[in-house]
């Protein structure tokens, strides 16, 4: 398997994300339009980004990328394999975009096409998973475009802006 320095796209490119986008990281994952998406809400630390890299992608049980918009070579957001299991075949996929004014214009689409397409001939993933909440239309919409099905496991539920909200899993196979 090697490594990749850069997957192209052709408005965005992904590039290895590196110690050195702490503070990036920080703020996009922070930033309230993401954590309102997110089922781990809580404030993600410095200390609990290094971490991270420390036990999750030098590891290699995390793959994470930078997202960044070819024409201003601007990073806004990270996608992400995570839980791989080389052994099954399997990895669950996360991405987050962290500049506010970058949404709504598929970068994250895009993304999503390049790391599933990474996983499948790069990493020989078979199955990638995702968890995503119910009230996630925008993104649900991406992913079952994109060719996920939503599965009947139990995810359970978080409370967003004052409400019970179910957590929805989804996959994706190779062929």
């Amino acid at each position: 398997m090697m490594e990749t320095d850069r997957i192209e796209g052709n408005r965005i490119f992904l590039r290895p994300m590196r110690a050195d986008d702490t503070k990036d990281i920080l703020k996009w994952r922070n930033n309230p339009s993401v954590v309102r998406r997110f089922i781990y809400r809580e404030t993600v630390t410095e200390a609990d980004h290094l971490k991270w890299i420390r036990e999750k992608v030098d590891t290699g049980l995390v793959k994470q990328f930078i997202i960044t918009v070819k024409d201003t070579e601007r990073g806004i957001g990270s996608v992400y394999l995570q839980k791989i299991d080389m052994e099954n075949k399997t990895a669950e996929f996360g991405i987050f975009i962290g500049e506010d004014d970058e949404n709504g214009k598929g970068f994250g689409t895009e993304a999503l096409q390049l790391i599933t397409k990474y996983a499948f001939e790069e990493l020989g993933i078979g199955k990638l998973t995702l968890r995503v909440l119910e009230d996630n239309k925008a993104a649900k919409s991406v992913y079952e475009k994109n060719g996920w099905v939503i599965v009947p496991d139990d995810c359970g539920s978080v409370i967003s802006e004052g409400k019970e909200v179910r957590i929805l899993a989804m996959e994706k196979t190779n062929g």
